[in-house]
């Protein structure tokens, strides 16, 4: 399962997800981030728009993570791969933060 504002960098992640044998694309979420949900979820749909075996869900217009609206999430979770991260780029915000990341940084702890 992905989770993605699908800008530009999150297009990346998802082509080589979709493109990796030790990688099975279940289904794509979409999140606000670069680009609003909704283009987010737009932008989506026109990446997979030729396979019908990945359903795309729109998530949250706000700040939310599934951690805090359902506290044993992580339990059922067997895996988490992050694309994180801005190399050599001014969209960091700090050395050791991307963007994404810091508005977000619940599920990274």
């Amino acid at each position: 399962m992905l989770c993605a504002n699908v800008h530009s960098d999150d297009a990346m992640e998802i082509f080589v997800a979709l493109r990796s044998p030790k990688i099975t694309v279940i289904g794509l979420t979409t999140i606000f981030g670069n680009v609003y949900t909704t283009l987010a979820t737009r932008n989506a749909l026109h990446l997979v728009a030729r396979r019908s075996d990945i359903p795309i869900a729109e998530g949250s217009h706000v700040n939310y993570t599934a951690i805090q609206l359902d506290p044993t999430f992580p339990k059922n979770i067997g895996q988490i791969v992050l694309f994180c991260g801005a190399f050599a780029v001014d969209r960091s915000v700090n050395p050791t933060a991307e963007t994404n990341d810091l508005g977000d940084e619940i599920p990274l702890k």
